[in-house]
Formats: C-alpha cells, sequence, structure tokens
C-alpha cells in the first residue's frame, strides 16, 4: 500500500528496548542479574526478535513496505536530526547519473536518497537530552536530562546543576540564564522551542522533496508546544486505547500496568523485569495509531 519506505527515529522507545526479554531463549536469563539489565548479553537472537516486533516493523509490515530504524539504542532529539541528514541524501533525489553511489555507498550505513522515503516519523525524547544546545549563537554540549528532575519540574532550578556539569559550562548557562529568566521553566521552555525549531526546519525541506513527516512524543514537555504550534499540530500522531486520547507515549503507558514492561505480567526466573519501556502489547498499539493515521491520509 505504500511503495516507499519508513524513516522512524527517536530514542529507545522507537528502537525497541526491553522487547527481547519476550523472546524464549534460555539466554535472556542472563540478561537479568540483581535487578539490572546488561545489554552486553543481548544475542543476535533477541535483536532480531525485538526488531521483528517494535512498532516501526509492526507499521511497515501493515502498511506493506519496508522501515528503517537506528542501528544503535537510545537517542536525542538533536541525535535524531543527525541520523535524518545522514541516511537521506536530499542531493541524490533526481540525479540519475549518481546511481552507483545512490545505492552502493557503504549500504550498511543507512544510506537512501529522498525518492526512496516515504515518510519520516520522529518520536520526541526528553527534550534535556540533547548534546548540542545553541546558548547566545555559541553551539555547546549540554546533556541535562539525568540531572533534571523531570517528574517535579516545579523543583528544577539553576544551582542544581553546580558541580553537575562541567564548570565553563555552568558558568555561560548560569551567566545566560541570568540574563534571559527569571525562574527555570522560562528556560526550558527556550529550549524546547529551540528543538522544535529545528526539528521543523529540516522537516520542511523533506517535505519539499516530497518525504511526509509526522511527528509523535513519549514525555509531555512537548505536548503544549506541539499543539499550539500550527505546523506540528496538523502532524502530530497522538495515541488512542480502547476510545481514550493520550498525547505521549508516558500517558499511553501509566494507563494500562500491561503497557510498560516493569508494570506487565512478564516474569523471568519468577521476577519482575526491571524495564520502564513500552511492553510487546504497548509496541502493537502504537503501531495501530500510527499506521492508522498513515492509511486514512493515503486513502484521503
Amino acid at each position: 500500500m505504500l511503495n516507499k519506505g519508513i524513516a522512524f527515529t527517536g530514542c529507545s522507545h522507537t528502537w525497541g528496548s526491553g522487547l527481547y526479554f519476550y523472546t524464549p531463549f534460555i539466554d535472556i536469563k542472563n540478561a537479568v542479574a540483581n535487578n539490572t539489565t546488561d545489554s552486553h548479553k543481548i544475542t543476535q537472537a533477541m535483536y532480531k526478535f525485538m526488531s521483528a516486533n517494535r512498532f516501526s516493523r509492526l507499521v511497515a509490515d501493515k502498511l506493506g513496505t519496508w522501515e528503517v530504524n537506528k542501528i544503535d539504542n537510545g537517542g536525542s532529539d538533536d541525535g535524531s536530526i543527525t541520523w535524518l541528514e545522514y541516511i537521506i541524501d536530499l542531493e541524490n533525489q533526481s540525479d540519475t547519473n549518481a546511481l552507483s553511489k545512490k545505492h552502493y555507498k557503504k549500504f550498511a550505513e543507512q544510506h537512501y536518497s529522498a525518492d526512496e522515503i516515504g515518510y519520516v516519523i520522529l518520536q520526541l525524547t526528553d527534550p534535556f537530552r540533547n548534546y548540542q544546545v545553541y546558548i547566545n549563537d555559541e553551539q555547546m554540549e549540554l546533556n541535562v536530562a539525568g540531572i533534571r528532575d523531570r517528574h517535579n519540574l516545579h523543583q528544577n532550578n539553576i544551582n542544581m546543576f553546580d558541580g553537575k556539569i562541567q564548570s565553563d559550562t555552568y558558568e555561560k548557562l548560569f551567566k545566560f540564564y541570568s540574563d534571559n529568566f527569571t525562574k527555570w521553566e522560562d528556560m526550558e521552555k527556550f529550549f524546547i522551542e529551540q528543538n522544535l525549531k529545528l526539528i521543523k526546519e529540516l522537516f520542511v525541506k523533506y517535505e519539499a522533496a516530497g518525504i511526509k513527516c509526522r511527528i509523535l512524543t513519549w514525555q509531555n514537555e512537548y505536548v503544549p508546544f506541539l499543539i499550539k504550534d500550527e505546523f506540528f499540530n496538523n502532524i502530530f500522531i497522538k495515541m488512542y486505547n480502547n476510545g481514550i486520547e493520550y498525547n505521549s507515549l508516558a500517558d499511553l503507558m501509566k494507563s494500562d500496568p500491561q503497557l510498560m514492561i516493569s508494570t506487565s505480567d512478564l516474569r523471568i526466573n519468577g521476577n519482575k523485569v526491571p524495564d520502564d519501556h513500552a511492553s510487546l502489547e504497548c509496541h502493537k498499539i502504537i503501531a495501530d495509531n500510527i499506521s492508522d493515521y498513515i492509511l486514512k491520509e493515503i486513502n484521503g
């Protein structure tokens, strides 16, 4: 039904992290120990199972096409931009004399021309995972997702990062905050809008090349910005389950204990699996929502 590929990018939720715990292979027992998981013990068979059951593959199967997903686990929003820019070659979209470059340039490194990709599905992650941000037009490395409290946003403040990031970076961040904002929430808004601005710029290029770009989000920080912005609101894929609408994957997973691995009935060696990623059932729900969204567009 869709004769072009779909490029999926995001963080570990899009990659399918945790789905390998559903495999029947005895090796999986070795991947859970002392209430932690060891990714180095994930075998190729487990990886193949995960790849076949994550929502990106399920969407492609339902639409009768193929998908491309990141090789490595994890990710940030700026990392998604970098990956998309790397795999989709806009320059060769109409260059019929560059077939050798188009089709044989390091195939294993995931390169596609614009006319081979029909959709880009970008899953937003924690907006503060970015490794590169711009402060006073200076590009800086600033990943504070592990320090910032995303569950109690009102408790965040600029001083909590002192001693947690490089001193010169903190000094620049503190000055930037002091010169421009009166509360932490205002600076969060600035960085969220910066992320979305960079994504929009990339999406506009892809749309001009005939690639449809759609977006969904794991966390809720982005939701009010996606709804308020006309461009993003028109391409925002929401989740529906049992007739209830969810703006984020986080809200969907919290709605039913069976939709998160750690709270589901999954057991290994009689124990719960301490993994807060989407369950096998949840991936099916996400896939149904994305594929239904695309089919509605295709069929009008």
